[in-house]
């Protein structure tokens, strides 16, 4: 998982406006915040993130907010 969030951390500054995950190991568990690479990284502490698979996303909202 940490090698996700590094390839997100460098996408960091881009102007997205939120970010998540979604892991892999049985069940699929999605983690996302509506915030900043780093927000993402601290509110995964204490979640479960382990995985055999898993992608990583930024998004840029043009619309307004869209996270649920």
């Amino acid at each position: 998982m940490s090698d996700l969030i590094k390839g997100l951390e460098r996408l960091d500054n881009r102007g997205y406006d939120s970010a998540g995950v979604a892991l892999l190991n049985g069940n699929i568990h999605v983690y996302k915040v509506a915030d900043k690479v780093s927000v993402l990284k601290n509110y995964l502490k204490d979640k479960d993130c382990k995985g055999t698979i898993g992608i990583g996303h930024t998004r840029w909202a043009t619309h307004g907010s869209q996270i649920r």
